[in-house]
């Protein structure tokens, strides 16, 4: 038999009736039986939950999408976490005021990793924002007044959490000393102005959705006009788009801003 517990509504006694018998027994003799085990299933004590050491990373405005993951370690237990984040500093100035996180960074909340991207050259500098990784299991610990705490009664993790008369003494606004269930670390990110490596080896070309006809038969003398498209580009919005008209010149006119060509009515008369 195997007990495989996973949440919390798992937890307590629990009383298993185990039924057997035996295969080509005489039946005239007793030949099946039963045990009664009585099953009690406990939370996992953290014993280790480590935070990774504090790092650096750094981006280059114009590039791809920057994903950071770090790992922490947790024993002997593997209860879910929660990811807060703090801005300490920026440019080394304790900031007080905004201590949210940058836009520029996305925060998985229940995994550790972040994305990073950016395509403003405001966002240059160098910022260290702390995180804190808080275990689930510091929800479980339950209101002091079991009466406020019917998920768990009583009081769960161990006897540990009552005091010698069983009256519960610790919760989520009492922690034990030794209960480990937080942790915290400093990640530093450079924001880096954009150069030319970041441009030609790091980024995909800007591209136009739908993909654009190459060949248009006009009719001489009679107006025209056909919209490019859209322009698409997976590292952000912030790209100018221009045309060579060649030997066009002073008959087709381009419109950067909605990417639209054009001729006037007349204007291919001769």
């Amino acid at each position: 038999m195997r007990i495989n517990a996973t949440t919390k509504e798992d937890w307590g006694s629990h009383e298993l009736k185990l039924h057997f018998s035996f295969v080509e027994y005489p039946s005239s003799t007793a030949n099946n039986d039963k045990w009664i085990i009585d099953a009690h299933i406990d939370y996992c004590f953290v014993q280790q939950w480590i935070a990774p050491s504090n790092f650096q990373v750094e981006f280059v405005i114009g590039q791809k999408s920057s994903f950071v993951e770090w790992g922490p370690s947790q024993a002997p237990c593997s209860y879910g976490a929660a990811y807060t984040t703090k801005l300490l500093y920026k440019n080394d100035v304790y900031d007080f005021s905004t201590p949210a996180m940058p836009s520029f960074i996305t925060q998985d909340t229940r995994s550790p990793f972040w994305t990073i991207f950016t395509n403003s050259t405001a966002d240059i500098g160098w910022y260290v924002i702390e995180v804190t990784a808080t275990l689930d299991v510091f929800n479980y610990l339950g209101d002091l007044n079991t009466g406020n705490d019917p998920d768990h009664t009583p009081a769960f993790l161990n006897t540990w959490l009552n005091d010698g008369a069983g009256t519960k003494i610790y919760g989520t606004e009492n922690v034990p000393s030794d209960f480990l269930y937080k942790h915290s670390f400093n990640i530093t990110v450079g924001i880096i102005e954009v150069n030319t490596t970041s441009i030609t080896e790091d980024n995909n070309a800007p591209f136009l959705m739908p993909k654009p006809e190459k060949t248009h038969k006009l009719i001489a003398g009679q107006a025209w006009q056909y919209q490019l498209g859209v322009i698409n580009d997976f590292e952000g919005d912030n790209v100018v788009a221009s045309v060579q008209l060649r030997n066009a010149e002073g008959i087709i006119q381009f419109d950067a801003d909605t990417l639209t060509l054009w001729i006037d009515e007349g204007a291919t008369n001769e």
